[in-house]
């Protein structure tokens, strides 16, 4: 009984063994992380089964590079299954074109130690407009502005990019500038909010602005 069981689980599980393909993957740059239907199975280089009448998803991943995905499918009428794939890896424009911050998306403080209050608000204004021109809002009264967004497109993403600037203490005088930074995919409206999401780099252009903002403020 035991040796029939036996001989129907092969006859069962041969074709299967008999019919899978294997490709063995390769990638540039070679720390990539390769994905198999979302599951991490190693870097650099791999070898895949691909089972008689499936198909599996591939997908190589490395930061600063723009991701690549694949389906490898072991189906009839489906394209050959190459014996070996090479896959090169496209820079990612906007990570090229940006540098990690840490205040990207933070409230951060400025504390002028001179200068009354519509001075270093003037002072600060200029600078920014310098960056930001359209202003989404600006009150003088309060001392609160937010500037319109700042898109940039690269291959793989659209980068938008505004800045809020706004008094929270009168005396001793403290402001808080923050820069949001956000990214989503490539043909993404700027007003398609629920695509975006935060980002934890700035784009290089605007690498000096608090230096800036900070420099005129506290120049009097």
């Amino acid at each position: 009984m035991k040796l029939k069981n036996y001989s129907l689980l092969l006859f069962l599980i041969f074709p299967v063994l008999l019919f899978a393909k294997k490709v063995e993957i390769s990638t540039n740059p070679s720390d990539a992380e390769i994905f198999v239907n979302g599951k991490l199975v190693g870097t650099g280089s791999i070898l895949i089964d691909v089972k008689n009448k499936e198909c599996i998803t591939v997908q190589i991943v490395r930061e600063g590079y723009l991701a690549y995905t694949k389906d490898y499918c072991n189906q009839k009428g489906m394209p050959d299954i190459p014996k070996r794939d090479y896959i090169q890896l496209s820079l990612d424009q906007s990570y090229e074109a940006s540098t990690k911050s840490d205040i990207a998306n933070v409230d951060v403080v400025l504390k002028p130690q001179k200068g009354t209050i519509d001075e270093n608000w003037t002072a600060a204004l200029r600078t920014i407009t310098d960056y930001f021109d359209a202003l989404e809002v600006s009150d003088s009264d309060v001392k609160y502005l937010r500037s319109a967004w700042i898109v940039d497109t690269f291959d793989g993403f659209v980068v938008r990019t505004r800045l809020i600037y706004r008094l929270t203490r009168d005396e001793p005088q403290e402001y808080k500038l923050k820069i949001v930074s956000e990214r989503a995919p490539r043909n993404t409206s700027s007003r398609q909010d629920e695509r975006f999401e935060s980002w934890d780099r700035v784009l290089k252009k605007y690498g000096t602005l608090l230096e800036e903002v900070n420099s005129r403020i506290s120049s009097f």
